[in-house]
């Protein structure tokens, strides 16, 4: 459902205040090196107001129609009770470049840089996770854990590209 005007700024404040009742710390732009730095020791970061108007209609909308399917396709969950995760998002023909290009904004790229310290990097995917009433609680977690792991997975150096010219 999504929701617009006067409804938009309720749900936006019931959903601040519902993240500082549950200790969830958001973060604004300004905010970019704490961000990124909440992120190297928990393994997330919550951008507060990182997208808005069309963009933010358009990741609602795809997200809705990508949480329908799995749904669908498995009403219990394909990573336990009540629990789905959507994989590769940017895989998917119909959404993939839209919400690969959602991420390509000031506040994010902000982030990004000062999480690999560079503002030399690549979003090649994007994916995600979701719960509905009934799931266990989980704690908020990183899937790949540190930046060191993830760099010693995903880095590129001395990368040689054996199909170039």
């Amino acid at each position: 459902h999504l929701v617009s005007g006067a409804e938009d700024d309720i749900a936006r404040f019931d959903a601040i205040q519902l993240a500082e009742q549950q200790g969830l710390r958001l973060f604004h732009e300004g905010d970019a090196q704490d961000a990124a730095q909440h992120f190297l020791d928990e393994g997330f970061v919550v951008l507060a107001d990182a997208l808005e108007g069309e963009s933010l209609k358009l990741l609602q909308q795809a997200s809705a129609q990508l949480i329908t399917e799995c749904e669908r396709r498995k009403p219990d969950g394909n990573r336990g009770n009540q629990r789905w995760s959507l994989g590769r998002t940017t895989a998917d023909e119909r959404f993939g470049t839209t919400i690969l290009s959602i991420a390509d904004n000031h506040h994010v790229c902000s982030v990004l840089s000062h999480i690999w310290g560079s503002d030399k990097y690549t979003v090649l995917c994007t994916g995600g996770d979701f719960s509905l009433p009934g799931a266990a609680a989980q704690r908020m977690h990183a899937d790949i854990g540190t930046r060191e792991k993830a760099a010693s997975n995903f880095t590129f150096d001395g990368f040689i590209n054996t199909m170039a010219p």
